[in-house]
């Protein structure tokens, strides 16, 4: 299995943050929230869905420049298991392409 793809709207829910790897590659994380109405067995189900994103690379980084909290976004990328230091996981969205939409 190689397919690992995610293409999801959503709002930008805090102010996104920039830090920098000891590598230097500059990354931009932010906390995406989607919410939207899917069919679901025929029926319809509100779905709401808070995600953390990463945006890395410099040739990402202008438009990660524009966004701030409320922003509107299409984001395109793969999703990744993330282990932190204190044995806590959380799934991530690195993105390959980040969009403010209106």
């Amino acid at each position: 299995m190689t397919t690992n793809h995610l293409l999801i709207v959503g709002t930008i829910a805090s102010a996104p943050r920039q830090v920098t790897s000891a590598a230097g590659i500059p990354h931009t994380v932010l906390q995406l929230e989607h919410r939207s109405e899917q069919q679901q067995a025929g029926l319809n189900r509100q779905v709401f869905c808070p995600i953390r994103v990463v945006v890395s690379g410099k040739h990402l980084q202008g438009a990660c420049a524009k966004l701030t909290s409320g922003c509107n976004v299409k984001v395109q990328g793969f999703l990744a298991w993330q282990q932190a230091r204190d044995g806590n996981g959380k799934l991530m969205l690195h993105a390959d392409s980040i969009e403010l939409i209106s």
